[in-house]
């Protein structure tokens, strides 16, 4: 069943950012602070200025009496850095979207990026900041914390297509100045290829023009032209603007009765930065001896070392106890989410199959 809940209409493109020049981080976080007083200067009118203010964690003797809700000063201006908000999920959230939208670096310490986590919260308070009706009326008398959001709704729906471009489901359904649903949650539409791709939408368009030779494959349903995954990525390599994705454990210690995991990749990448983290103590070589035992082959490099693992291997109950014990992993768990996480590829394929089989129906009747 198509989902339809947390749409929203949000002014897109609002700063002008090309995404194939970055937004400077510096400069990022200062539109991160900014969201921030936006928020703040939202609570004073439910509470107070004094209990509004004590959120930036700053001397109560700090604060600008006469001119928090002063439209033309930017959180910079009254001394709210970023330094004051780094610690809260809208700080922690943009980061790890900043990452991952630019660079495609996923840290698989704040979780999923998936509906119903953070990151559609965050996501959602982005699109009232930039376009709901009381960011209208701080636009009205000056303020520049409505562009500040909207450069971060933009870094937003850049994560959100490259969730879609890598297999899994986006974690917010956006909507065009029209109202008009702006992609999906399992195939992309043609402004998510074009941020990508760091393109403007007429290219992307032109380039599926069926009368072209060699057209980008598209698919129409309900008047609206979205693009699988499978053939996005394609494209993007075939252009030379495939951002890898790579994810990142760090030395996180991990729950698994409480977290699993999206896909094989990132189950592996889990295993991989586990055993790097070994690298330079005693026990990198008894874990590598430990490996070759179960039939697993370390690979990589000397400075970035790596194990080679099928997903046949992986099914085998050997293989599971084996590396349970050589991470310390609770191996019933492990187990467990390996075949939780086996059993959600197979029916991501037969989802990606029974779609193929309806498109291909389709266009037959359309042909007859």
């Amino acid at each position: 069943m198509e989902k339809t809940k947390k749409t929203a209409t949000a002014n897109q493109n609002q700063s002008g950012g090309n995404f194939l020049s970055p937004v400077p981080l510096d400069e990022f976080k200062q539109d991160i602070a900014d969201v921030f007083l936006f928020y703040v200067r939202t609570i004073v009118w439910m509470v107070d200025a004094d209990a509004a203010w004590s959120l930036t964690k700053l001397p109560a003797a700090d604060q600008p009496r006469f001119s928090l809700m002063d439209p033309q000063y930017r959180a910079g201006d009254l001394g709210i850095g970023f330094d004051c908000v780094a610690h809260i999920p809208l700080a922690r959230v943009l980061i790890s979207l900043y990452d991952y939208a630019y660079l495609g670096r996923q840290n698989m310490t704040m979780g999923h990026m998936e509906d119903e986590t953070e990151y559609t919260w965050i996501t959602a308070m982005l699109v009232d900041a930039s376009a709901g009706d009381v960011s209208n009326e701080w636009d009205a008398i000056g303020s520049p914390c409505r562009k500040s959001a909207a450069k971060c709704l933009q870094i937003a729906q850049l994560a959100n297509a490259r969730a879609i471009l890598e297999g899994d489901e986006g974690f917010y359904v956006f909507r065009d100045g029209r109202g008009v649903v702006d992609g999906g949650w399992a195939e992309l539409s043609i402004k998510q290829l074009a941020l990508l791709a760091g393109m403007e939408e007429m290219s992307v368009r032109a380039a599926a023009n069926p009368k072209r030779p060699a057209p980008l494959e598209t698919t129409h349903e309900r008047g609206t032209t979205s693009i699988s995954p499978e053939v996005a990525k394609k494209w993007l390599r075939s252009k030379g603007r495939y951002i890898p994705v790579t994810r990142h454990w760090g030395n996180t210690a991990i729950n698994l009765s409480e977290r699993g995991f999206g896909n094989v990749v990132e189950l592996l990448d889990l295993l991989g930065d586990m055993y790097r983290n070994l690298q330079g103590s005693a026990e990198f070589a008894t874990a590598t001896a430990q490996l070759s035992a179960i039939g697993l082959k370390p690979c990589g490099t000397p400075l970035a070392p790596s194990i080679e693992i099928s997903v046949e291997q992986l099914r085998r109950p050997e293989v599971q106890q084996g590396l349970s014990a050589i991470f310390s992993l609770d191996c019933e768990l492990f187990a467990l989410r390996v075949q939780e996480v086996l059993a959600t590829e197979e029916l991501k394929r037969i989802g990606r199959a029974i779609r193929d089989q309806k498109t291909s129906k389709s266009d037959a009747t359309a042909i007859n």
